[in-house]
Order: C-alpha cells, then structure tokens, then sequence
C-alpha cells in the first residue's frame, strides 16, 4: 500500500458513523421495557456488532497512522492517542456527574432496566476517579465507556501489535486469535484485573484492522474482481454473522464465548473490508449523512446515552417517555457537533503539535550524536 498524505480512508470514517448512529438506536430500543421482547428490534439495531467494527476500524486507521505517519514511533503515537480519547472522554464523565447530582437518579415508569442502570451509583469522589482512570470497575456514568477503556488499553499495546504483524501477519494473527480466546478460560475476581484481562478479548479484532490496512491494495483487487453473486453472498454472511454478535461489554468470559466473539470479530472485519473496497458501498458511504455522521461519531458515541439519560430523568413528569428519549437523541447530535468542533477537533490538533514537537526533538537529538 502506497503512503498516502491524508491517510484517512473515508469510506472508514462514514461507516464509523453509521456504526455510531447503530449504537445510539440500540440504546434507544433497549431503554424501552416493552420493546425488551422483541428480538426482531435488537437485531435491526445490533449495537454490539457496531462496536466491533469500530475495533477493526481502529485496527486499519491505527496501523495506516503507525506504519505511515508516525515512522514508528512509540511516544508520538501514545500522545497522539491520549489527546484523541482522554479529554472529552474526562469532560463527558465529569458532565454527566454534575447532571445526576443536579437531577438526581428516578425511577422512570416505562423504562426498561438497563436504562435505570445508567446513573445507578451515586456520585463520590471514589467513584468518579475510577471513571477517570478508566479501570473498568464503574461505567455508571456513561455506559458505552466501557468500549473506549480496551480501545484506550490496546493502543497502548498497538504499536507491538503492529510489529508482530510486520515481522510476521500468520504469527501475529495466530497468537492473539490465541489469545483473545484462551484467556476465557481465566477466571479471577470481578474489579480492575477481571477488566484488564477483558481488554485481551479483543487483541485479535485490531489485528484484523491492521491486516486490512496493510494489504489493502490486494484485498480490494480481490473484492473488485470477485463475481457480483459471491460478493453478495459475502455481504450476507458478514452482516448475518456480525448481527448475531452477543453483548460483550461486561467481564466473566468463557473459552466458548470468546471463540463466538472471535468469529463475529471476522464478520465485522469482512464487512469492513467490504465497505471500503466496493463503489456502490463507497458511494452510499459518500452520501452527506453518512460522512456527517463519521465527522461527529467519536462525541456522539460518548454522549448519547449522558444527554439521553439526562433528557428523561429531567422530564420525567412532563413529557411521555418516547417524547423525552427523541429528545434526547436529538440534543445529543446537537451537543455531539458542538463537541466535535470545539473540544475534540482542537485537543486532536494539540495532540498533534505535542508529537510532532517531540518527534523533531528526537531527530535533532539522533542527529547530534551521530556528529
């Protein structure tokens, strides 16, 4: 694959979006006690299928940022990284602390469980520096959270990842399928440990990102060239196997599960894969929404289950709760577009400068002892 300036695929980005704007209507679907029963809603909006898109994509945009732009760089990455993740993830949890000690924590009639789970510890000083440290022992604040703490884990880890697979794919690929499903078979108590060794289930989803990354140009001839009937068969075994991904969002795996997880893991590589490599698919993907919603899907992802839990509990006794639950997704792209104009874009921009500074700083030092 050529190195390309801008490195961004934006075919990625989109179907980042989409899968955001999945997310959100799962949520949406499941805060609903009487839609809890019908299946059909669940596998419409499959929310944990989008998330392991969003590790393949973070695979493919992490290798291309790595191998292509950073130089192989380790501390330029990280800060990169952080800058991208941290702050508006800090800034969204401190947030929605303030807006459950103003409003306080209700039961909603109507509301299904698992929307009463949002907001369902009070706020402590304990409690919110766990959140903040991303130790996986408390998403009471905001619950996709738990996604960004083994994304946030695994781009520490990322740059060996991809050095594995530089030195050899089929090893790399081997040993963290390996491991993403044997360490089911490890069981240690419910806390921060539990947490860490979750984060491992998901090595082997990067690793598919990375691989498509790197082999993108003979991947996408393959596709292209593949007759329409298979490419379709493709397509519906992919979305069929990724739709039938299970919750994976809390710890206490087994062998058995990560094994299905790993499996969904490759239907949500192949539909990756597929939706970057085919015009139609690209085309649809270039659609204004589509694009919009790539651009905003970092923040929306944080804080639409926040503004949603927040919309409800306010208007609790005014509105009914499908009224208040549409106003929430609404304000949430709203407040989502604000946040990516104001807070993400520039602390990504920052990020930036900070790696790019210490990168000349370590050239010019490289330089000067080589005189």
């Amino acid at each position: 694959m050529q190195k390309d300036s801008t490195i961004r695929l934006d075919s990625a980005d989109a179907l980042r979006g989409v899968a955001a704007m999945i997310v959100v209507l799962h949520h949406v679907v499941q805060y609903f006690e009487c839609t809890q029963s019908m299946g059909i809603l669940h596998r419409l909006f499959p929310g944990s299928a989008s998330v392991l898109v969003f590790f393949v994509l973070s695979g493919l945009v992490l290798a291309m940022t790595f191998v292509y732009r950073d130089g192989d760089r380790y501390i330029p990455f990280i800060i990169k990284r952080f800058f991208r993740i941290w702050p508006l993830f800090a800034l969204v949890v401190c947030a929605s602390a303030g807006m459950l000690l103003a409003i306080g924590h209700h039961y909603v009639s109507g509301a299904a469980s698992t929307f009463h789970a949002n907001w369902g510890t009070p706020v402590s000083a304990s409690m919110l520096g766990q959140h903040l440290a991303m130790s996986g022992t408390h998403t009471d604040l905001d619950g996709p959270m738990w996604s960004l703490i083994h994304e946030m884990r695994i781009s520490i880890l990322f740059p060996f990842l991809i050095a594995m697979v530089l030195w050899n794919w089929r090893i790399a690929l081997i040993a963290t399928s390996a491991v993403s499903v044997l360490s089911g078979a490890i069981h240690p108590s419910p806390g921060f440990v539990s947490s860490l060794l979750s984060s491992t289930r998901f090595l082997a989803l990067f690793v598919f990102g990375a691989l498509i990354a790197l082999h993108l140009a003979p991947l996408r001839r393959k596709i292209g060239s593949a007759p329409k009937p298979v490419r379709i068969i493709l397509w519906l075994l992919c979305l069929a196997g990724a739709a039938a991904a299970a919750d994976y969002s809390g710890a206490g795996a087994t062998v058995s599960s990560n094994l299905r997880l790993l499996a969904h893991g490759v239907a949500a590589a192949g539909l990756v894969l597929l939706s970057i490599s085919g015009t139609t698919s690209a085309l649809l993907l270039a659609y204004r929404i589509p694009v919009y919603l790539g651009r905003i899907s970092y923040s929306l992802y944080l804080i639409h289950a926040v503004g949603i839990t927040a919309c409800v509990q306010a208007l609790r006794e005014v509105l009914p709760l499908p009224v208040s639950v549409g106003i929430g997704v609404v304000l949430s792209i709203i407040a989502a577009d604000m946040l990516q104009r104001w807070v993400e874009q520039p602390l990504t921009q920052v990020g930036r400068k900070l790696a790019r500074s210490l990168s000349l700083e370590g050239q010019k030092a490289s330089r000067l002892s080589q005189i």
